[in-house]
């Protein structure tokens, strides 16, 4: 799968139809849609993931910003991830960059914001379609028990387990 920033960097060089259909024709399978570095409106949004199903690519959309003190507005993501759904995307990930520290759902120790958290499961009940990256242990266990065993985990390193 590709995408995220560098379908952003597409997108801000006007590029965002050759690169999916430079990705497809190299045999990627999957796109990830995403505004982490860049704004893009609704439409815009909606258009990128259409476009990448257009050109035979799984969707995967991402939710929140790459800087750090960023913040995840639970009631924000539940319009997101609908509004990505209904458009196409198969999961809505949300953000926490490969630090998972100061951002999104993650304070600046790396903790989680469990009010948001609370908030997030509260508007978002399906966790099947929802992807929380979580690269520390500790925010991978607490997702697992808020969520349960099939939680969707992403940015997991995995040499950390093949120690």
């Amino acid at each position: 799968m590709l995408g995220g920033t560098l379908l952003e960097t597409a997108v801000q060089q006007n590029a965002g139809p050759a690169f999916f259909n430079a990705i497809a024709s190299l045999g990627f399978t999957s796109v990830e849609v995403s505004d982490g570095t860049i704004e893009l409106s609704r439409g815009k949004r909606t258009e990128l993931i259409k476009t990448g199903i257009k050109n035979g690519l799984r969707v995967v959309t991402a939710y929140g910003k790459k800087l750090s003190g960023s913040l995840n507005d639970a009631s924000q993501l539940a319009i997101t991830a609908k509004e990505d759904w209904d458009a196409g995307s198969e999961i809505v990930t949300v953000e926490a960059r490969e630090s998972g520290v100061g951002v999104g759902l993650f304070d600046e120790s790396g903790d989680c914001r469990e009010g948001v958290l609370d908030k997030v499961l509260r508007f978002l009940p399906d966790s099947k379609r929802i992807m929380c990256e979580a690269p520390l242990k500790h925010q991978q266990v607490l997702l697992l028990q808020k969520f349960g065993p099939d939680v969707h985990l992403g940015n997991i390193h995995l040499p950390m387990y093949f120690r």
